[in-house]
């Protein structure tokens, strides 16, 4: 099949998706045409020089500005990552960006979702938004997949530490929890060490006593998985949550919010599920895991099995194909 798959560039886990995509699908025999512009044009996608050819067969494009390259004749894929409009999100909202979602990504959404022959969401938590806020009643569900092969557990064996190693990684913000990281610190002190992937706190944040990466490469992230023990992904709002599933496939347990849909797309083999902002529940857990070094090792084996199944990306390949193709047939019918 021809896919084009519009991407304006904006370094953030949705353009990640769609070159990881792209990959596997051509890698898959299909010819892919991956059409990339600036960041800018996310305010004005429709003027985006994106060339989509007539022997197209299919356009897969992000759900903010799907509906700027939809083409007469051609079926389109509108991706949906997010609903911004997601209450869980309104309190981390400046009011720029409140005012931006109301007035351009919204109505953007729903013009994508008029015109997209097929509306597909990257978790049964996005799917449900879509449907409760958005009013998209025909939602195909097909979960985000990461790298099995590459996010795994080391061979090595690790060094040994005394204390009880916790990770975070991701941006850190008032959404991403990390206020709630830094009264379990507090709360844990010395029993416990902390390292923290990502850019580092802003001044508006707490900064608790931890180890500071920075940005790391892919190669870096993943040995950061493998030398922790736990990962701490309190966020109060997600649609996804790659952090967990990488750190899964690498075979580290997660303790994370129970009202996003990181809650979903663990496990309770694997992992811990707070209330979300519950620091003292979350502290109780990370205690009663750090002293029972059994059911740890458990846990470690049993999140490796759950993600090679859960989040492989041959089943995340395998799914789109079968919608392709679909939507390719019916359009061969309609010829």
């Amino acid at each position: 099949m021809n896919i084009v798959f519009p991407l304006i560039r904006t370094n953030t886990g949705s353009e990640v998706w769609t070159r990881r995509l792209a990959t596997l699908l051509a890698d898959r025999g299909h010819r892919v045409a991956l059409e990339d512009v600036a960041h800018g044009f996310q305010y004005a996608p429709w003027l985006a020089p994106i060339r989509i050819p007539d022997e197209t067969d299919v356009i897969i494009a992000n759900s903010w500005s799907a509906s700027a390259f939809a083409r007469k004749g051609i079926p389109l894929v509108s991706i949906n990552h997010l609903v911004v409009q997601d209450p869980l999100l309104a309190p981390f909202k400046s009011f720029p960006q409140a005012q931006f979602h109301k007035m351009f990504v919204t109505p953007m959404e729903l013009a994508a979702a008029q015109r997209a022959q097929k509306n597909v969401a990257v978790s049964s938590y996005v799917a449900r938004k879509m449907q409760e806020l958005l009013g998209i009643e025909d939602v195909s569900v097909i979960e985000n997949a990461v790298d099995t092969e590459f996010f795994c557990p080391s061979e090595r064996p690790r060094q040994t530490s005394e204390k009880f190693r916790l990770l975070f990684v991701g941006n850190p913000s008032r959404r991403k929890g990390f206020d709630l990281i830094a009264q379990v610190m507090e709360a844990l002190g010395d029993r416990v060490q902390l390292t923290c992937v990502g850019p580092k706190p802003g001044p508006t944040l707490p900064r608790p006593e931890a180890t500071y990466t920075g940005l790391l490469d892919r190669t870096g992230v993943r040995e950061a998985y493998r030398d922790a023990d736990l990962l701490l992904f309190p966020s109060r709002a997600e649609g996804f949550g790659y952090a967990a599933a990488e750190a899964l496939s690498c075979g580290l347990p997660v303790i994370c919010s129970g009202n996003t849909a990181v809650a979903e797309i663990v496990d309770k083999t694997c992992s811990i599920t707070c209330r979300a902002n519950d620091v003292e529940k979350c502290v109780e857990a990370i205690l009663s895991l750090s002293m029972d070094p059994s059911r740890h090792e458990k846990m470690k084996y049993a999140a490796r099995q759950y993600a090679r199944t859960r989040f492989a990306e041959s089943r995340w390949a395998d799914a789109f194909e079968a919608l392709l193709f679909e939507l390719h047939n019916k359009d061969l019918r309609r010829r």
